[in-house]
């Protein structure tokens, strides 16, 4: 009895000092690198540039209106993460830009596709994709600065 009540009181402190970490963590934020209220009057300047492209876009046939519509939200995604590295000045934030890019090249790349019909928009979307993939691959190897690997988890019961 007496060494389970030790098990929990030490089981109780760990918890307690774990919950106190992380308290303390939340409490303590990353300085950024411009204030609140300018980061906040960028965000609604981004979304008032993307609205106006959004109605530009609704202007033109049916036919060019997709891929408008991709390059605007494309070029959305960039900024804001843009944005982000201005504000909060991480190495997570600016590897956050390039990803967005890709994505963004990606998405436009996926919008011209769906002009094409047949076999020739299946062959677009998977070189798309395959861009993608390989651009992905390079920014990821770029910033863990080692090759990227695939990895296969071999189970074997014996």
């Amino acid at each position: 009895m007496k060494q389970r009540t030790v098990l929990i009181a030490i089981t109780a402190a760990g918890l307690l000092g774990a919950a106190g970490l992380g308290i303390g963590a939340s409490a303590t934020s990353e300085p950024s690198l411009m204030s609140r209220s300018d980061y906040q009057s960028l965000r609604d300047a981004i979304a008032k540039t993307t609205a106006d492209d959004f109605a530009a876009c609704e202007t033109m046939k049916p036919v060019a209106r997709g891929e408008c519509l991709a390059e605007a939200r494309a070029s959305e995604s960039v900024q804001l993460a843009e944005l982000e590295v201005r504000y909060r000045g991480t190495v997570s934030a600016a590897n956050n830009v390039h990803l967005a890019r890709i994505d963004a090249a990606y998405q436009v790349a996926r919008s011209k596709c769906f002009l094409l019909s047949g076999a020739g928009r299946d062959n677009c979307l998977i070189a798309a994709h395959a861009q993608k993939a390989h651009a992905r691959m390079q920014a990821h190897a770029e910033i863990n600065e080692a090759p990227v690997v695939a990895r296969t988890h071999d189970r074997r019961e014996g």
